[in-house]
This record gives structure tokens, C-alpha cells and sequence, in this order.
């Protein structure tokens, strides 16, 4: 058995117009409720990802550049107003907050990766250009 990729118009593009659309569904949510989060969508040999890590209660940053997204991580005192409490309480919000994602994910790759690697035993996987693009991306990119 063979894993093929779709066809048709949709798999031409670089992107998918429906994740960005769900993507922007969810953006609100996490906002909302001030949550960090990583997610992540698949539909039709295309991907979408979007970070919010820049919470109100932590020092986390996340800044467009031409490069791409930059994570800044920043806990100055100056920027609490002298609150050495405040400044603690934030930071270490932030660090939890990096370290919680950061299991998360990993759980999730490996649980992910063995289930690939045992079905890629079975089918040959034929691997092609499927994109998975950050939501913050231009179509036009």
C-alpha cells in the first residue's frame, strides 16, 4: 500500500485557505482567555502552526521580523517599576509556561514519530512537497 498526496487546485497552493481560516477561529480564543499555546493543523498534505506565548501575566514577547517570528525573553526590573515580587512572579511564569509547551510537545512528537515510524514499516510512504507554513505568513509568500 502506498501513501499518495492529494491533487486538484488546493494542493497547488502554498497554503491552505481553510487551517488559515480555522487558525483564525482560534487566535481569538487564546487571546480571550490570555493562553499560551501551540497548535497545530493538518488537512490535505497541508500544515498550519501559530505560537501565542505572550501572555499578559509573563515576559514573553513574540516579534515579527522579516525572518520570521522571534521569541523575546525579557525580565527586567525597570520594567516591573522597582517590584522585585512582580518581576519574580512573571518570570517564573514564563519559565513554567516554556517548560509545560515544551513537554507537551515533545510528548506529543514522540507518541507521533513512533506511530509513524511503525506504519512506515507497512506502506511505503512516498514523501512530497506537503508545506506546513507559520499562520502569521503571507499568501503572497
Amino acid at each position: 500500500m502506498k501513501h499518495k498526496q492529494p491533487s486538484g487546485a488546493a494542493s497547488r497552493l502554498n497554503y491552505s485557505p481553510k487551517l488559515k481560516a480555522v487558525m483564525e477561529e482560534i487566535k481569538p480564543i487564546l487571546q480571550k482567555h490570555d493562553l499560551a499555546g501551540c497548535v497545530f493543523l493538518y488537512d490535505n498534505d497541508k500544515g498550519e502552526y501559530f505560537h501565542r506565548l505572550d501572555t499578559k501575566k509573563g515576559v514573553i514577547r513574540m516579534q515579527n521580523t522579516p525572518e520570521g517570528e522571534l521569541l523575546r525573553f525579557r525580565s527586567k526590573l525597570a520594567d516591573f517599576n522597582g517590584d522585585r515580587q512582580a518581576q519574580k512572579q512573571a518570570t517564573e511564569h514564563s519559565v513554567g509556561q516554556l517548560r509545560v509547551l515544551c513537554d507537551m510537545m515533545g510528548n506529543s512528537f514522540m507518541m507521533l514519530e513512533g506511530v509513524y515510524q511503525q506504519i512506515s514499516k507497512h506502506i511505503d510512504i512516498e514523501h512530497g512537497e506537503g508545506v506546513h507554513t507559520p499562520h502569521e505568513q503571507s499568501e503572497n509568500q
